[in-house]
């Protein structure tokens, strides 16, 4: 293995090759390493992690695992927003980008955090893209997004 090459693998990929050095119990970590072109020390890593429940574990397509970044803070205006936001789409009211803007620029705390609108159009499109996941699949997520801030833009 070349120095200083990062290759990065998804945890189905993982657990496949930490099974391999299971089913071969006579490798060291430096002789799995080798075998398995992996770093000794992200290999040794990974068992830590994954080698009790190898058996029934079930890896998934992701590099990173889910959760990771920085945590999400709430701005103080945010509950207010979305309550607005539940209440209309409880009710069966139309509530996109255009209507959220309007109802923020209603909000004192809004208007004195994000004074210019383009910042306020941002908000309202990353909120609804946040929001709008818990409703709308991840595969369609993309293209809510871009609709998302295409409104907001002509707006």
């Amino acid at each position: 293995m070349a120095k200083r090459t990062t290759t990065q693998h998804n945890e189905n990929e993982r657990i496949a090759l930490l099974k391999q050095w299971k089913f071969h119990a006579q490798w060291t970590a430096g002789d799995a390493a080798r075998e398995l072109q992996v770093n000794v020390r992200t290999l040794n890593d990974w068992k830590k992690h994954y080698w009790d429940g190898l058996d029934t574990a079930t890896g998934s397509d992701r590099v990173r695992r889910e959760g990771g970044g920085r945590p999400r803070k709430n701005k103080p205006y945010e509950d207010n927003v979305l309550q607005f936001y539940n209440r209309c789409r409880r009710d069966g009211i139309r509530c996109g980008a255009k209507e959220l803007v309007l109802f923020c620029r209603g909000l004192q705390q809004f208007v004195e955090a994000k004074p210019n609108k383009m910042s306020q159009g941002s908000w309202v499109c990353k909120f609804l893209k946040f929001y709008s996941k818990m409703a709308v699949g991840p595969s369609q997520m993309q293209v809510v997004g871009w609709v998302i801030w295409a409104m907001v833009r002509t707006f």
